[in-house]
């Protein structure tokens, strides 16, 4: 069991959505979880489209298991791609929603 996870730009269609099926069938989940996702994750506006309907629904079967919002955050982040910028642009956030304060972030250069 993972005690906090950091999920970025997840592709939940492989394996025919057995990542969905496990969480419906969890009994136990990590401590905080932080899911980020862009907008614009693909070139093609159907498949991205597709990959927000499927963090939200995770966050949706998370949520029912009882994940409220201080062990859960998810980032829907408009017209971002499945790039590093994209997720360089999230970390910090996401650093400090899943340690708090306990965390010292080194400034960009």
């Amino acid at each position: 069991m993972f005690g906090k996870v950091l999920l970025e730009s997840p592709v939940l269609l492989i394996g025919n959505e057995q990542l969905l099926k496990d969480a419906e069938k969890a009994t136990q989940f990590p401590e905080k979880m932080y899911i980020g996702v862009g907008s614009a994750e693909e070139a093609d506006d159907k498949a991205s489209i597709q990959d927000v309907k499927d963090v939200t629904d995770l966050e949706k079967i998370l949520r029912d298991k009882g994940l409220g919002p201080n062990r859960l955050k998810v980032v829907v982040d408009e017209g971002a791609k499945h790039d590093e910028t994209a997720w360089s642009k999230r970390l910090q956030n996401a650093l400090l929603f899943l340690y708090g304060s306990d965390i010292h972030l080194i400034p960009a250069k």
